[in-house]
């Protein structure tokens, strides 16, 4: 009886990354260290995807591991000749460049970054970004090399990690600096952050909170929608009613703004009230689609007071509601967008 032999796919084989289908990390640590027996100069670059959380939140595992995919197949397209590819960890890949020196890394870095904000494939409302970092052997041994081109992209990473408005600023501006930034940007989000503080807090003192948590409340107030820095202007002014491409762009601020907050350092259930502050009661909202009391009270709160603070001004593509028509959409929308309880504290909070 014949015995046939298993076939085993090519990211199945020992070495292969299983999910991208290119060489794993310890291929390439046995490359470096093969160079500098050898005493071939080389570079090592790494790459890693900026935010990749953002797309695991937004497109689920199994998508994510396409984009990783995709990425992958897209780097080893630009792969000067003599290069090795590999997975480093994780959404950070590797590139070994026999004869490269800083100079001509920086310059393949470069023009990889153009091409891949072109590429056909990125997505305009989720694209991807990166973080690289150059380490040139020699000077050093390879496990200096390694450890050179890991703190380097550490370093790019904290240095990123934040709008360039804010890098710089000491934690006790960060405040002004960002009410400032969102002046600049568009009038509107100013008054209307101050806005939805205040009716936030007179609700938290409805509710007999604590000091900390109405400060939690007013924080997540002030930081929910600093993921607005990465919507379009054309799009925050666009004139009308917003088709509905806009509005998907638009729904993606929340994750933007969680991420922000929490490399801020801010508290978990800050950072969770400005994930979900607009998910409704019903289930309609996003990004979970969160319903009832699965929403955090924090955000259910902020949802109430940032629709309230919404209405009061004008918007390009709304006109601004007068107190009483306000009053009438909150009240409308218990059981719907908003808790009927906290419906209730909230008239109480404002009358």
């Amino acid at each position: 009886m014949a015995h046939h032999l298993p076939i085993i796919e090519k990211n199945q084989l020992p070495g292969m990354d299983r999910l991208t289908g290119i060489s794993d990390r310890n291929i390439l640590h046995r490359q470096i260290y093969a160079l500098q027996q050898q005493g071939t100069p080389f570079a090592l670059l790494l790459i890693d995807i900026e935010n990749f959380a953002l797309f695991n939140q937004e497109l689920g595992p199994i998508q994510a591991d396409q984009i990783l995919k995709r990425f992958a197949a897209f780097l080893g397209q630009q792969l000067p000749p003599g290069g090795k590819l590999g997975r480093w960890q994780g959404n950070c890949f590797a590139i070994v460049l026999p004869e490269y020196n800083l100079k001509a890394c920086e310059t393949f870095c470069c023009e990889f970054n153009s091409l891949l904000k072109t590429a056909p494939w990125q997505m305009q409302e989720l694209p991807i970004r990166i973080h690289t970092s150059i380490a040139c052997c020699p000077p050093g041994d390879a496990a200096t090399l390694i450890a050179q081109a890991e703190y380097q992209l550490n370093q790019d990473k904290q240095q990123k990690k934040l709008p360039a408005w804010i890098q710089e600023g000491q934690p006790a501006l960060h405040n002004q600096l960002l009410l400032s930034f969102l002046t600049t940007r568009d009038g509107y989000y100013q008054k209307f952050i101050l806005k939805t503080m205040e009716t936030a807090a007179k609700m938290g003192q409805a509710l007999d909170m604590s000091n900390t948590m109405i400060q939690s409340l007013e924080t997540a107030a002030l930081w929910q929608d600093t993921g607005m820095v990465e919507i379009p202007g054309a799009i925050l002014l666009h004139p009308g009613p917003l088709p509905e491409k806009y509005w998907q762009t638009i729904r993606r601020h929340p994750l933007h703004s969680s991420i922000i907050a929490e490399k801020m350092g801010l508290a978990t259930p800050i950072v969770k009230a400005i994930l979900h502050h607009h998910e409704k009661w019903d289930g309609s909202g996003y990004p979970h689609h969160l319903q009832g009391t699965e929403i955090p009270l924090l955000a259910r709160i902020l949802q109430i007071a940032g629709s309230w603070s919404a209405m009061q001004f004008p918007r390009p593509y709304r006109k601004q509601l007068s107190h009483s028509a306000a009053l009438e959409e909150i009240y409308l929308g218990r059981g719907k967008a908003f808790d009927p309880h906290l419906v209730s504290i909230f008239r109480k909070a404002i009358l």
